[in-house]
């Protein structure tokens, strides 16, 4: 009888805390032992983690507003998917707009009318290697905008569509990597210090 309180006290317990995780969206989930474990994995949330570090400024604030709702959006259960790749994309759209001082929504067009010179500025002072891999880059960055721009706004169907779960890790995933690399372009234009400078 003691064991059959003790084990209904552990699954309320467990309940409990699966509830709190899933309302307050901490990006946590329970095992049925009572592990906890991240809600995507550990690599996810150090990526996280070392973008959310590099938004600590005051002028990354909005930027940084956004990415956090994105992950919260991720977190939920059940995730909304749509909602974290539009607020990653605001996030990414805030920055590039910081960065390179234009009111331009974020778009291939934009991209490369005014975030391309910004970079073959910077990147043609090191060497040819760096000239080509900064172009490489800034294409993956157009294709990235261009797949986000299919959930960010409304389409012609009857039914909602959202990107499935892990499409939508994908996109916050490489989106973050995206914001990491434009956090250091503005540092570059406004003259701090960079993660290279500082090697």
């Amino acid at each position: 009888m003691r064991e059959k309180r003790e084990t209904s006290k552990e699954q309320a317990w467990l309940a409990f805390a699966q509830r709190v995780f899933q309302e307050e969206s901490l990006g946590y989930k329970l095992d049925a032992m009572g592990g906890v474990h991240y809600h995507v994995d550990a690599e996810f949330e150090r990526n996280r983690v070392s973008v959310l570090s590099a938004l600590g400024q005051p002028r990354f604030q909005a930027v940084s507003r956004a990415f956090e709702d994105a992950h919260k959006k991720l977190d939920a259960q059940p995730s909304d998917t749509k909602g974290a790749v539009r607020d990653l994309f605001e996030a990414s759209e805030t920055l590039f707009k910081l960065l390179t001082e234009s009111n331009q929504d974020l778009s291939e067009r934009s991209v490369r009318s005014v975030l391309k010179p910004i970079v073959q500025r910077f990147y043609q002072s090191i060497d040819s290697s760096a000239t080509s891999f900064g172009e490489h880059l800034l294409e993956s960055f157009c294709q990235w905008v261009n797949a986000g721009h299919r959930y960010r706004h409304g389409q012609n169907t009857e039914e909602p569509h959202a990107p499935t779960l892990e499409a939508a890790i994908a996109f916050v995933s490489i989106g973050a990597s995206f914001i990491r690399w434009l956090i250091e372009l503005d540092l570059l234009v406004r003259g701090a210090p960079t993660a290279r400078q500082n090697e």
